[in-house]
């Protein structure tokens, strides 16, 4: 459990003749309830690669590569109520904020499911290995990072790619803060991030991460931080987006695999190789808490919009886990 909260209470008594009096105060400690220990597994088809949860929160999406599907998890018991069969090995996916359809990044493109039938109902043409998606809080466009080819844009409207955006390296991780103003994505050759600015695609900054390489990356809700965590190296670096600058660094162990926030802002859940959760907490940027996920190899991870529970992939177990 992260740290307690401490509250401060007093009584107030009241005697028969209306005569009142406050007690001694005590100290409370008041435990945290952001989600620290395993509720549950669940079983999906051979090795998940990426999560993404509906913004409604009913459901979490869980993209298998190798069994050719992305599998829909009911969250409020946990169970794999519908499978979508694709002609592609599912990568990254994500779900735009109005929840209508869900994005699935593969070898060959794009496919794009409709959440209400679960139904594929457009494929994107795109080459190269896609690593990561995200979509605009507009809903309008979604980025994908497309390895050598840079960064590609899809208009949602029509589903055509609206534009390339090359960087001259090998992009991997990729996200938006939530202004919309600007998408943030890691290249591991240029061992740094590019900021690109979605007004017109251009790249307004490249923050050079001292640390090999570069893998994921996840924005704080507020929009003022982004956390960058390095395949090679024991180190998560924290931009602060202002001014692009690397302002802290935070010690983890190496094999760092993925990381996301909570909805409050207030801690980070960092997954890595030796089958460990570990808590960061965002106001000092110290590692509050490490959970062990027993066998399973955590390949990503996920919160719901409630900040309640998080889910994770397991790659070498099949298996979905739901931490609470």
């Amino acid at each position: 459990m992260v740290p307690a909260v401490t509250c401060h209470y007093a009584l107030l008594t009241t005697n028969s003749e209306g005569y009142s009096s406050w007690s001694n105060e005590i100290a409370v400690d008041v435990p945290d309830r952001e989600p620290d220990s395993v509720a549950a597994v669940v079983p999906v088809g051979e090795w998940p690669t990426d999560l993404c949860s509906h913004p409604s929160g009913e459901y979490v999406y869980a993209s298998c590569y190798d069994d050719d599907k992305v599998y829909v998890i009911r969250t409020w018991d946990n169970t794999v109520v519908d499978t979508v069969e694709l002609n592609h090995q599912p990568l990254a996916v994500c779900c735009l904020h109005s929840g209508e359809y869900l994005y699935v990044t593969h070898y060959e493109g794009v496919s794009v499911i409709r959440t209400s039938d679960n139904t594929v109902t457009a494929e994107v043409a795109l080459p190269g290995g896609k690593f990561d998606i995200c979509a605009l809080p507009s809903d309008e466009y979604v980025y994908v990072s497309n390895t050598y080819d840079g960064v590609a844009v899809i208009r949602t409207s029509d589903n055509s790619i609206a534009a390339q955006i090359p960087t001259n390296g090998y992009t991997i991780g990729i996200c938006s803060v939530p202004s919309g103003d600007y998408v943030y994505v890691t290249d591991r050759s240029l061992c740094a991030v590019v900021v690109i600015r979605t007004s017109d695609n251009s790249i307004a900054s490249v923050v050079g991460i001292p640390h090999w390489f570069p893998l994921e990356l996840c924005t704080t809700p507020d929009g003022d931080f982004v956390y960058v965590i390095s395949d090679m190296d024991s180190v998560v670096s924290v931009i602060e987006t202002s001014g692009n600058t690397i302002v802290a660094e935070i010690d983890v162990p190496a094999g760092q695999k993925n990381i996301c926030a909570h909805p409050s802002g207030e801690y980070l859940y960092l997954v890595t190789r030796d089958n460990t959760v570990h808590i960061l907490r965002t106001s000092d940027n110290l590692v509050v808490e490490s959970f062990s996920t027993g066998d399973q190899i955590p390949e990503n991870i996920c919160v719901l919009p409630s900040g309640d529970a998080f889910y994770m992939s397991g790659w070498n177990v099949n298996a979905v886990t739901v931490v609470k």
